[in-house]
């Protein structure tokens, strides 16, 4: 098994400590991403490969050997495969490209010619799986259902449904930093203030939904086709529950309705993805999807190991098949 993932990465460190748990031959291999370049060397033709970091050497052998290659990365923001160690900023953002394009073709060149490895998820859908414009529009193809929407950088109602009260505006893609202290967190808008500024003309579009003040939150994880999920329940108001703190979350295991979980399978095979997260809003037995996260984190929710441990055993249960 080979594990490609950023060193600050509190998921896959969790992770491996719990894969002790199964009894396993496995051997295990880790390439830290989001590192200094001064602790990587590498040397690569089409032909050999080796990547020396810190004690670990990693070669195109265990590319080979690996029937499980986990190429994870855990945050939302766009960070570098590589940090340099380069002070001058114009040659430290040169560098920083230069080992990307060399990391993520080597990837992708390994992805190409082992067809056959088990990838969490393909390196050739890095980008593609960090447009939720382009996930939640397919979803709605494979009926999920979702709030009303619309994208636009010019403001207006949407549709002009009397019983919208509150819109929800939220950015498109999944990194939502603008610079070092500032994030475009999504936000709740009244509609008075969208009739009262209907009209204007914005320099950056926005994803405008309908607000859904949920009796529930649903957290569905997909990995190798099977589904945990939990329910999240806060016990104060919030507008994002990333903002609720632990404390104020009351989370427990879900029964998630089979036509949904049919669902979730499906898109999830349609893309190729191996791991996946799909978050829904409960009111009134209806299931609303807010957001797709082929990327999710876990470990926040993963009261006593709970979904660490499944994920665990389903890797576990798939590499013996």
């Amino acid at each position: 098994m080979l594990l490609i993932y950023d060193h600050d990465d509190e998921n896959i460190s969790q992770l491996k400590s719990r894969w002790p748990l199964v009894e396993t031959n496995t051997s295990v291999k880790t390439f830290i991403l989001n590192a200094r370049s001064d602790d990587l060397y590498i040397d690569y033709t089409d032909k050999s490969l080796t990547i020396t970091q810190g004690k670990t050497i990693i070669t195109n052998e265990d590319f080979e050997r690996s029937e499980f290659i986990l190429f994870y990365r855990w945050r939302m923001e766009d960070v570098p495969f590589v940090v340099s160690s380069l002070e001058e900023s114009s040659e430290k953002n040169f560098s920083e490209r230069e080992w990307s394009s060399i990391i993520i073709g080597m990837l992708l060149y390994y992805e190409n010619i082992f067809p056959n490895k088990v990838w969490i998820n393909k390196p050739s859908l890095f980008y593609s799986l960090r447009n939720k414009q382009f996930l939640m529009s397919i979803a709605k193809i494979n009926g999920l259902l979702q709030p009303k929407f619309y994208i636009s950088n010019k403001v207006r109602v949407l549709n002009d449904l009397d019983n919208i009260t509150h819109y929800m505006a939220k950015p498109i893609s999944s990194d939502e930093q603008i610079d070092n202290e500032r994030y475009f967190r999504p936000c709740k808008i009244e509609k008075k203030y969208i009739k009262e500024n209907t009209g204007h003309i914005t320099d950056c579009p926005s994803y405008i939904q309908e607000y859904i003040c949920a009796d529930y939150e649903v957290r569905s994880y997909y990995l190798l086709g099977q589904i945990l999920s939990v329910k999240l329940t806060a016990k104060n108001k919030y507008t994002d529950i990333r903002d609720v703190i632990k404390e104020n979350l009351i989370i427990e295991l879900f029964n998630l309705p089979a036509n949904l979980s049919k669902k979730i399978i499906c898109f999830c095979q349609k893309l190729g993805i191996n791991y996946c997260c799909f978050d829904f809003l409960s009111k009134k037995k209806s299931y609303y999807l807010i957001d797709i996260t082929p990327n999710a984190s876990w470990s926040f929710y993963d009261y006593n190991f709970l979904i660490t441990d499944w994920m665990v055993k389903t890797i576990s249960e798939y590499n013996k098949k």
